[in-house]
Parts: structure tokens; sequence; C-alpha cells
């Protein structure tokens, strides 16, 4: 899967750059900066790693727009997931039909 160029959180344009960051005096992964509205993955990391980064601060960014306070243990393992997910996940020509059938019905029943 590849990483987008931007992305839309709760009406905020948020740009997607590789370059390299310093957190806490030591070189990380990647950042969310919720005052530029950037999201930063260090240029170099496999392909999978700099997903998985992706889909971190993806996160952060969430964290960040919510006020919802999470540990950074449960940011990382979303990120994780929502990497795996997005990485597993098959656009191809190929639908499912009864998934197709079934956005054409309400979601929720009428309560009478």
């Amino acid at each position: 899967m590849n990483i987008p160029e931007s992305l839309s959180i709760g009406g905020h344009r948020i740009q997607v750059v590789r370059k390299a960051q310093v957190v806490d005096g030591e070189d990380c992964f990647g950042t969310f900066d919720p005052m530029t509205l950037e999201i930063s993955i260090a240029p170099g990391l496999p392909d999978s790693l700099a997903l998985e980064t992706f889909w971190h601060e993806v996160v952060e960014a969430l964290n960040v727009f919510a006020e919802t306070e999470l540990e950074h243990s449960k940011i990382q393992v979303l990120g994780l997931l929502l990497s795996q997910v997005a990485a597993s996940m098959d656009f191809g020509a190929e639908r499912n039909p009864s998934l197709a059938h079934r956005a054409r019905q309400p979601s929720h029943k009428k309560r009478g």
C-alpha cells in the first residue's frame, strides 16, 4: 500500500512528508506536528515500517484532535493494527456483491 501525500482528519488537511525528525534528542521513525498539520516519516525505512509509522502518526493526530489522551503504548498498538489492516485490503476488480447489496440497505431497524 502506498502512503498518501496528504489526508484529511476532522476537516484539517494533513501533509505527509519523508524527512528525518528528532524527538527528545533521538532520531525517530515519524512525528505528527499539530501546529504545521504535518506527518513526517523518516526516509530510508523499509516499506512495511514506513506504513506502520504512517498509521501510528495518524493515530497520534486522532489523539490530538479528539483530545483522548491515549497512552503512547495504545497508540503504538493501534498504529500497528491499522497498518496490518490497510496492507491486507484488496481493492482489486473483484468486489463482494453481498456487501454492495447490504450497503443499499438501512443499517438500523426502526423502532415502533
